[in-house]
């Protein structure tokens, strides 16, 4: 009778390691999981952040040359050369490109069409600045207003990139 008990007390033991090893092998793979998770939204928010500092540095120097281009209007000079002024917004697109990368390794598409939309609405304001500014040009426009259009297209993305970052980490 104690033999059965025996027996019975080695299954049941050994059940018990069994459950208690298959329990830590479930719990690790699930933490490596988890971890691996972790790394993937820190990489993520980090990349996001490094970006948005150079948009916000690079808003700063289109800030700067535009206050530039306002001197030399009321010292009474022309605006011939816009070069300058047309090169650093044309960086700003390069600055959002970092994006790409990024969402080709670990996102699902949506970096890669801020980017586009923020390439496209730059481009068009481009255009349409160049056209505004050219001598064929009879339209009157407001100084301040269409030089701070790049900026509020920029903000109006920074804005969409955390808010996409943020519905993508969740």
């Amino acid at each position: 009778m104690f033999q059965n008990l025996s027996i019975g007390l080695d299954i049941a033991t050994a059940l018990s390691v069994i459950a208690a090893a298959s329990a830590f092998i479930w719990n690790s793979a699930l933490a490596r999981k988890k971890s691996k998770l972790d790394r993937r939204k820190e990489i993520i928010k980090s990349h996001v952040y490094r970006t948005v500092e150079k948009i916000i540095r690079d808003s700063s120097d289109i800030f700067r040359e535009t206050k530039k281009i306002e001197y030399r209007l009321r010292d009474g000079e022309t605006t011939q050369n816009l070069n300058q002024w047309k090169d650093l917004i044309l960086e700003l697109t390069g600055s959002f490109r970092w994006l790409i990368p990024l969402d080709q390794v670990y996102g699902d598409g949506r970096f890669e069409l801020i980017y586009k939309e923020y390439s496209e609405e730059l481009d068009e304001f481009i255009r349409r600045f160049a056209k505004l500014v050219s001598p064929e040009s009879n339209e009157s426009w407001d100084f301040y207003d269409t030089m701070d259009t790049p900026n509020r297209i920029t903000l109006k993305y920074i804005t969409r990139l955390y808010q996409e970052t943020e519905n993508y980490l969740q």
